[in-house]
């Protein structure tokens, strides 16, 4: 089994690809996961800076079924209950990933009373 930096550098080589496939002039591109005792589910965004874009999970389904393929891998080595990942990159496609096992429902992205930004990031 790959280790944790082995799966973060897959995920982050996989968001990346798709990300200079569907919106080279991106400002950013977020992937947030988040899994629980009986769930787990991803969405994912790109600021073009004129207007943000949610990644449609329908047509873009071999991409959200790799990327939660490698997160649910990810989370398992962590032998928590719940947690959120949130994955980002910029335009010059340099990522961070940040994790929070108290708050699943952390970095919450939505175009329905949000932006599409995730909640909590300028």
């Amino acid at each position: 089994m790959a280790d944790r930096s082995e799966l973060i550098i897959a995920l982050a080589k996989r968001f990346l690809d798709f990300v200079r496939d569907v919106a080279p002039a991106n400002r950013r591109a977020f992937f947030r996961y988040d899994f629980g005792e009986y769930r787990s589910g991803s969405i994912a965004s790109v600021d073009l800076g004129v207007e943000v874009n949610l990644i449609d999970p329908f047509k873009h389904a071999v991409f959200y079924a790799d990327m939660n393929a490698l997160c649910d891998r990810l989370a398992s080595t962590f032998e928590k209950p719940r947690g959120a990942f949130l994955l980002r990159i910029d335009e010059s496609f340099n990522y961070d990933i940040q994790f929070d096992f108290d708050d699943a429902n952390r970095w919450r992205i939505s175009k329905i009373g949000g932006t599409g930004i995730p909640e909590g990031i300028d």
